[in-house]
């Protein structure tokens, strides 16, 4: 655990802003074992916390699941506040020597997250469009049999009340062959939602 307490510190750093700098150089694990922690890092991102992962992965390093987890963490709010501020590599090494990483270990991390800038900011964009969330659905049919100029003929309308999760209401009127291509097209989209692809680009986008 004392091999990687100075890492935790210095990760702890990027979500506790007034904590103080610790140094590094007691912190003498490779950098391979560091690109291992942003490997688990991107997992976090694209799928979230995998306590199993976790399990299994300390150990082998030979730390606990939940300090493992407070590195994964951190690396994770270092990596993605970074891509907020769109931080270019040489200010992205900068704050990593005011956090007190070393030379080889910010080699590493600048590595990673150029590597991953692109899809993380991918990835932040995606989880904040929040669209609205379908709640319920209420409908009517109704038909108007005649008028003055038309007497027989009949005008069949469907009117829609489509309700929201955020509580708003959304009224919609609609002829019966207009409702039947929406029906078809809703119905692609929900095979098409279910397919593997899908899924696959769902749990990229939206780790959450």
């Amino acid at each position: 655990m004392a091999r990687y307490s100075q890492l935790i510190l210095c990760l702890a750093k990027t979500t506790r802003p007034n904590a103080p700098i610790p140094k590094v150089s007691k912190f003498s694990k490779s950098c391979l074992e560091l690109e291992d922690f942003c490997k688990l890092s991107w997992d976090y991102v694209v799928k979230g916390v995998n306590p199993k992962l976790y399990s299994s992965a300390s150990e082998k390093i030979g730390i606990s699941p939940q300090d493992l987890q407070h590195i994964v963490e951190g690396l994770v709010s270092l990596l993605t506040e970074s891509c907020k501020l769109k931080l270019s590599s040489d200010k992205f090494k900068d704050n990593l020597k005011v956090l007190g990483f070393n030379e080889k270990q910010i080699q590493v991390l600048d590595a990673f997250y150029t590597a991953k800038q692109v899809d993380i900011n991918h990835t932040l964009l995606a989880a904040s469009i929040r669209l609205p969330m379908f709640k319920d659905l209420e409908w009517r049919a109704q038909a108007q049999l005649g008028s003055r100029a038309l007497p027989e003929q009949m005008t069949p309308k469907v009117l829609l009340n489509l309700k929201l999760e955020n509580a708003e209401n959304v009224l919609l009127q609609t002829d019966p062959g207009n409702l039947a291509h929406i029906t078809k097209v809703l119905e692609g989209a929900l095979e098409e939602a279910t397919s593997q692809h899908a899924s696959r680009v769902h749990r990229r986008f939206n780790p959450s």
